[in-house]
């Protein structure tokens, strides 16, 4: 396997974690619970990190 396949793979892995993170805050919205603030937190890295 080559290095760039390992990025890509890593990077779709990331883009559902984002996703899972995203659905974690929208169910927790109405309770703003620890969860719920480190869910949103992965989500805005996981973006940042993606966007680059």
């Amino acid at each position: 396997m080559r290095m760039t396949d390992f990025w890509h793979a890593l990077r779709g892995l990331a883009a559902i974690a984002a996703i899972v993170c995203a659905l974690i805050a929208a169910a927790a919205w109405d309770k703003p619970s620890l969860e719920a603030q480190w869910a949103l937190r992965g989500v805005k890295i996981l973006a940042g990190g993606i966007g680059r």
